[in-house]
């Protein structure tokens, strides 16, 4: 109760995880012994948040919409290795938790969630949805989300992955919930991939993407992108990657974000153009890692034509 009351003070809206275990790595069953009195925690729990006046939280400003069904269930799924998590349990979960939120709030949204692309899961990603959606999970859930954290700068590489999830999701919204790159040893590198990032997964229709966090861990965090990955560092010094952020809402803020044309991602240039309050906005950059002939440092020109507007 205590986080969805501070929430608004901060002009957040929430997107909290339901889940049906306790310790993903200890417990011994994700399918509850009791699955009614699972339905009936959601129920709640759905029913306390949704902003209706009838056993509402004291205080509710922002009724939250949006509930997430577990977090990375094929990363958990792989690691554990036991079976634990399977497409064919995460099924059982995700439709009863489906029927659940929509018979307390029939205008909430439930999104499940994938590692996705960049941690080495990209294939066992495909895989588990695939089994999932033949399963016919595709009628339980509303929004498909996954997690974006590269082991390069070049976004190409997650091209045929988002297709993928396209081709076996069909018209479903796609967020993005949780991306970051670590700025060491190049905050150059992270500021620019930023850019990318947000710019090639918008322009593939994808609805919303998250930055991780915005501030790094502390120095003592063990994970890297945790330590290193925010765009203001520990001790509160703005990054470039910050900047860059900022600059880019600016720029694309008021953009018409279904009208946003690709018209070249083939190649080492990538061309972008989004339309902002009937004008033109192109995003240009040139990925040289296919290029013999680059040095750090190297410019080339672009020059659009034949492109109407």
């Amino acid at each position: 109760d205590s986080y969805v009351q501070l929430a608004p003070k901060h002009k957040l809206n929430l997107l909290p995880s339901l889940s049906s275990e306790r310790n993903w790595i200890q417990d011994s069953n994700y399918v509850p012994a009791n699955i009614e009195a699972y339905r009936s925690y959601v129920r709640q729990t759905v029913e306390r948040y949704d902003g209706d006046g009838v056993n509402d939280v004291p205080g509710l400003l922002f009724p939250i919409k949006y509930w997430q069904l577990d977090n990375e269930a094929d990363l958990r799924y792989t690691v554990r290795g036991d079976g634990f998590e399977s497409p064919s349990e995460y099924y059982q979960v995700l439709k009863a938790t489906y029927e659940a939120v929509k018979a307390a709030d029939p205008s909430a949204l439930l999104m499940i969630n994938v590692a996705g692309a960049g941690q080495g899961m990209e294939r066992l990603s495909i895989d588990y949805i695939r089994t999932l959606m033949a399963l016919g999970a595709k009628d339980c859930f509303d929004v498909f989300s996954y997690h974006v954290y590269p082991t390069t700068y070049d976004p190409v590489i997650f091209q045929n992955y988002l297709q993928e999830i396209k081709a076996m999701i069909g018209d479903k919204p796609i967020w993005i919930t949780e991306t970051a790159i670590s700025d060491q040893p190049d905050s150059k590198a992270q500021a620019r991939w930023l850019v990318k990032d947000y710019v090639f997964h918008l322009a593939g229709g994808v609805g919303k993407i998250f930055w991780l966090a915005l501030p790094d861990g502390a120095p003592d965090t063990s994970d890297l992108l945790a330590r290193n990955g925010g765009l203001i560092t520990f001790g509160e010094t703005k990054k470039l990657s910050y900047y860059t952020y900022k600059k880019t809402a600016e720029i694309l803020s008021g953009s018409d974000w279904t009208n946003i044309q690709t018209i070249q991602d083939s190649g080492d240039v990538q061309i972008y153009r989004f339309i902002k309050n009937g004008d033109p906005v192109f995003v240009v950059w040139w990925d040289y890692f296919n290029d013999p002939t680059y040095i750090p440092g190297m410019a080339k020109q672009a020059v659009i034509t034949d492109v109407q507007g």
